[in-house]
């Protein structure tokens, strides 16, 4: 049975694709998938806000409701912009084949636009639906694994695909927004 493609057109079985653990695998390029170190930075979160409640605001929960929706807004629809570029190009996120580079849309201003709002919107809306800063003050945590591992190895692997017109991207193009 052949991995799923998350709503992207499947790319050809020859295309490349980085070895990724899924969940877990030490030993592949990407030794844990970014939403399942997403969800254990979060349960950490919980758990630290269980045994030392660090409250965010005095808001009622409706409030902090309402703005967790807003944040989680901008991730959906970030996403489906994202998975719909990638699919012109014949190219799926979630690590799977490659055959295309993207280049417009969210991709136009940002090299990783799904990781910019992963750390922006995900953890901060868990933060504002348990009313803790447990999970905001532990993104940086998934930053740094984003910025020493995943990316790197994304580069690397998108390099030696797409050589100069890779590089010519990545010249033109912050690899998070304007930095």
């Amino acid at each position: 049975m052949s991995e799923p493609s998350y709503g992207a057109v499947p790319a050809a079985p020859d295309a490349p694709a980085l070895s990724v653990g899924k969940p877990i695998d030490f030993s592949a390029e990407v030794p844990v998938i970014p939403p399942f170190a997403t969800a254990v930075i979060g349960l950490v979160g919980i758990v630290l806000w269980l045994l030392l409640p660090l409250n965010i605001m005095s808001a009622t929960f409706w409030t902090r409701l309402l703005m967790s929706c807003a944040l989680m807004s901008v991730w959906i629809l970030t996403n489906f912009w994202v998975f719909r570029t990638l699919a012109a190009h014949d190219t799926g996120p979630a690590f799977t084949p490659v055959k295309g580079l993207a280049r417009e849309g969210a991709f136009r201003y940002s090299r990783n636009p799904l990781y910019v709002v992963l750390l922006i919107c995900v953890l901060p809306t868990l933060g504002l639906l348990i009313n803790s800063w447990w999970p905001i003050l532990l993104t940086p945590g998934l930053f740094v694994y984003l910025h020493v591992w995943v990316i790197p190895a994304e580069e690397q692997f998108l390099s030696k695909i797409f050589g100069a017109e890779y590089q010519e991207y990545c010249a033109s193009t912050p690899r998070y927004l304007c930095c």
